[in-house]
C-alpha cells in the first residue's frame, strides 16, 4: 500500500491535516529521560472499557461511549498539523493468537510491544491505537478521573491513549484486548 492509502486511511478515520506522517520509522528506544519523566503507568481507574451491548457484563471501570466520542475529536483536533508516527505491527499471546495492530502516535517509541510488519502492502489491522502521550483529557468534561487515560473500544476496535508518556500503556490496552476477545 503506497504512503498515499495509508494518508487516505488515517483521513477516513478523522486524522487530518497532519503536518508530516512517518510511516513505519525504524524502532527508537524511549529516551532514559521520558522513562524517568514517566513515572508509573496509568492505575487501573484511568483505564476504561466502553460501555456497549458486547461488554454487557461486569466491567471494573466503564465508560459511556458518549465520553469516547467526545476525547476521539478532541484528538482528532489535536493531532492537526503535527507530525505522526504510523506503525503496523503485530501482537502474539503466550497461546499464539495474533493481532494486527496500527498505532498512531506523536512520538516513535511506543511501538516496542509488537512486531512491526515487513510487507504493509497486504497489512490490514485487527486494531488501532491511537496515542497522543501529551494529549491531556478535561476530567469535568471528558469523564475521566484524570488527565491520564486509556478508553478501549472494543466494537471500534480502537483504542485511545493519553496523558501519560509511559510507553508500555500500548501494550498494556492490547493484552488487555486480546484477553477479552
Amino acid at each position: 500500500m503506497t504512503l498515499l492509502s495509508k494518508y487516505q486511511q488515517l483521513n477516513r478515520i478523522g486524522l487530518r491535516n497532519m503536518e508530516q506522517i512517518h510511516y513505519q520509522p525504524k524502532q527508537q528506544p524511549q529516551p532514559k529521560d521520558m522513562i524517568t519523566l514517566a513515572g508509573v503507568a496509568l492505575t487501573p481507574q484511568d483505564r476504561y472499557i466502553i460501555q456497549e451491548a458486547m461488554t454487557n457484563w461486569h466491567l471494573d471501570n466503564p465508560i459511556d461511549p458518549a465520553y469516547f466520542g467526545w476525547i476521539y475529536q478532541e484528538m482528532e483536533h489535536y493531532f492537526k498539523h503535527r507530525c505522526v508516527y504510523v506503525q503496523d505491527g503485530t501482537i502474539r499471546d503466550a497461546v499464539g493468537k495474533q493481532l494486527n495492530v496500527r498505532v498512531i502516535s506523536e512520538t516513535p517509541w511506543h511501538d516496542t510491544c509488537f512486531e512491526q510488519v515487513q510487507d504493509s502492502v497486504s497489512f490490514t489491522p485487527d486494531f488501532m491505537v491511537i496515542y497522543a502521550a501529551n494529549f491531556k483529557a478535561k476530567p469535568q468534561l471528558d469523564g475521566t478521573r484524570s488527565e491520564a487515560f486509556s478508553l478501549t473500544h472494543l466494537t471500534k476496535r480502537l483504542i485511545l491513549i493519553g496523558g501519560t508518556p509511559y510507553h508500555q500503556e500500548v501494550t498494556h490496552a492490547m493484552t488487555t484486548v486480546m484477553t477479552l476477545l
